[in-house]
């Protein structure tokens, strides 16, 4: 519980911000602990009771204490999304690569096994992603057309 030592300064915005940013960082189930966080701190009276002012320096408070963190989330995750799709396309080229090499070389047995395998790989992570998209809503196959003429091409459309 956050002391209310100095309900009209600015201290007790910070700690009340703080407070909120360590339940949010520690909690195993939000919804829960957020509720118990809610009804220790009394939150209701301190929104009821305070002024604009000190509900703008709570929020400014909160917001201050969240900017760096979710700015490395969002650079962390971009690292990381960039650090695996070079490692997966580097991966592919140099399969491709190797099929080549074993075709010019003429080991065909390689070739064949290579190639089989690469197939493979490639129609299953296809089938997974979409079965996945299907399932979540993200992939709709939809043929539009225009007044009298049919349109054949088929366009993904995201579904929300």
């Amino acid at each position: 519980m956050v002391s209310k030592s100095s309900v009209d300064g600015l201290q007790y915005e910070d700690e009340l911000a703080q407070s909120f940013i360590g339940m949010v960082k520690g909690a195993a189930n939000i919804d829960s602990t957020t509720r118990k966080w809610v009804s220790v701190n009394d939150i209701h009276a301190f929104f009821k009771s305070c002024s604009e002012d000190t509900l703008k320096g709570f929020f400014a408070a909160v917001a201050e204490r969240l900017e760096k963190p979710l700015k490395m989330v969002r650079k962390g995750v971009a690292g990381n999304l960039v650090i695996s799709m070079a490692c997966t396309y580097g991966d592919l080229i140099t399969d491709v690569w190797m099929i080549y090499y074993y075709y010019e070389e003429g080991l065909l047995d390689k070739f064949r096994y290579c190639l089989g395998i690469l197939i493979g790989a490639l129609t299953m992570q296809v089938s997974r992603a979409r079965r996945g998209a299907k399932r979540r809503g993200l992939l709709h196959l939809e043929i539009p057309s225009l007044s009298n003429q049919k349109n054949t091409n088929a366009l993904l459309v995201c579904r929300e």
